[in-house]
């Protein structure tokens, strides 16, 4: 047995083995991974360009812009890291949006080399060369660089951030921690509900630090404890307190300047946006169902806003005031309605891991060049992306039943469960698992180099995945049409194009105003 294979083995039966030394074959590989990632990545910009900016992409896009003419960020409606980033790479193009998409390809290939180092360290070379090359050539994640939002920037930074965490819990160095909360400060001040995470993984950090010294003998005895780990009880939480006020503080440096900053022009506390707010109106009052999530939701919104009587302010005219007032209307829509709000988790749940994706939609909504909206070229595209991307998460799944405790299991884990909880209450697009997919990556690559272990049919593990994936196939039966990018023949197109015709015009419905807020 190799001595990748048997640190897979070891990390999948119960945790990661200390790895290897880097062969020139091993470097030589990684590099040739990355190269493939990119070519695709600029190969695809060049081929099939977007047409135009789609969704989020224009407020990013003005964001970015006015950051660039006026040198300040004003706005408390948007976490202001994306729109810095567009800016600080705006000299890569004259087009500010072709800036963008060239750095994010540059960023994939950072991503890349950051999940090899992941994978290295917790299974062994081999599997994490083979998820460096899943993340390489998915579809999506391609795709995705040439999209101008937040995710292909959050989930450098999301790896960057695991990485570190989990050196530090392997090794218990107290400035490990601190570089895993700055870089999670980093990715907050990306996507301001990273501190959901943030508070979880905080948790989660004490009672790793905790049980590594527990799991260890003192090394008088024969044992062995990571560095600085004390062995008697009391210095042992004192050690797990102090190394979690090291990850926070090292979280709190970044955030909480730009906090005080924003709180202070705004007039009230602000952590780093007020985005909660219009999310949560967004998710108590449509359905999520498949056209949610490729944006054919016109009809539904007027005829929610007239059965509710509720508006939302549009971005432009958001403040931290008027969030405030959205956000206590949420929360008594949620109190007053709470059967329909938890009836609807299941539907939310089915859209983000549903097999449809942003490349797709962009196809079908006439947005990529080259590739028309239900054409051959089209349905190959939608059907190779939903094939690769089924495959690879049930080996994911596979992989992950069959891991067992350790850090990048307990990391994962905490990252699922937080997305499936904030999920459960907020919007629920598919674009809000990727953070998650490289972590997948690693599962599935570890099930392909343990191939007998993970597939043992008469392992009650290999069946809970097998389970897992059933439900997961059964919710996606009304993506089926999307995915396959037969768009027109989806209900779900008909029968709001039905009630577009059809519907008179709601005068009010034009630009939703604050004074509807109650």
């Amino acid at each position: 047995m190799s001595a990748s294979t048997a640190q897979t083995a070891d990390a999948i039966a119960g945790g990661a083995a200390a790895p290897s030394p880097w062969s020139r074959r091993e470097a030589v590989g990684l590099a040739a991974i990355v190269a493939l990632g990119l070519a695709l990545r600029l190969g695809g910009l060049w081929a099939w360009p977007p047409t135009e900016p789609m969704g989020d992409e224009y407020d990013y896009l003005a964001l970015a812009q006015r950051l660039i003419d006026t040198g300040s960020f004003d706005a408390v409606g948007r976490a202001p890291g994306y729109a810095w980033f567009l800016a600080a790479v705006s000299g890569l193009s004259s087009d500010l949006a072709q800036a963008g998409r060239l750095a994010q390809i540059g960023l994939a290939g950072v991503s890349i080399v950051m999940l090899y180092l992941i994978g290295r360290r917790e299974l062994g070379s081999r599997p994490a060369l083979i998820a460096a090359g899943l993340f390489a050539v998915d579809p999506t994640l391609t795709a995705f660089s040439h999209q101008l939002f937040t995710e292909t920037l959050f989930i450098t930074l999301l790896l960057a951030a695991a990485w570190a965490w989990l050196a530090a819990v392997a090794t218990g160095r107290a400035w490990t921690f601190g570089a895993s909360g700055a870089l999670f400060g980093a990715a907050t001040l990306v996507r301001g509900g990273t501190w959901v995470q943030v508070a979880a993984l905080a948790l989660l950090t004490a009672i790793c630090v905790r049980r590594s010294g527990e799991s260890h003998r003192p090394a008088e005895a024969g044992g062995s404890a990571p560095t600085g780990s004390p062995s008697s009880p009391r210095p042992r939480r004192v050690f797990a307190i102090t190394h979690v006020a090291i990850f926070l503080l090292g979280w709190a440096v970044l955030v909480v300047p730009y906090s005080a900053h924003v709180s202070l022009r705004s007039g009230r506390f602000v952590l780093v946006d007020v985005s909660a707010a219009r999310t949560l109106w967004h998710a108590n009052r449509l359905d999520y169902v498949p056209g949610y999530d490729w944006g054919i939701t016109g009809p539904r919104v007027r005829a929610a806003e007239r059965k509710w009587g509720v508006k939302h302010p549009p971005l432009e005219h958001e403040t931290a005031e008027s969030a405030a007032a959205i956000m206590r209307q949420e929360l008594a829509f949620v109190r007053d309605h709470a059967e329909l709000i938890f009836g609807r988790v299941p539907e939310k749940w089915a859209s983000l891991w549903n097999p449809t994706n942003y490349l797709q939609r962009r196809i079908a909504r006439g947005q990529m060049q080259g590739v028309q909206r239900e054409s051959a070229a089209g349905q190959i595209i939608g059907i190779c992306s939903t094939a690769i991307y089924a495959i690879t998460l049930f080996l994911g799944v596979v992989g992950f039943w069959h891991a067992r405790r350790g850090g990048l299991r307990s990391f994962t884990l905490v990252m699922f469960v937080v997305l499936m909880l904030v999920h459960a209450v907020m919007v629920s697009f598919s674009r809000y698992r990727l953070p998650l997919m490289p972590f997948v990556f690693l599962y599935a690559a570890a099930a392909l180099c343990e191939a007998s272990r993970c597939f043992a049919w008469r392992h009650w593990r290999t069946w809970a995945a097998a389970g897992t994936m059933a439900l997961l196939i059964a919710s996606w039966r009304p993506y089926w049409p999307y995915a396959l990018m037969r768009v027109s023949e989806a209900p779900r197109v008909r029968s709001e194009r039905r009630a577009e015709n059809e519907a008179p015009r709601d005068p009010r419905a034009g630009i939703p105003t604050i004074d509807f807020i109650a």
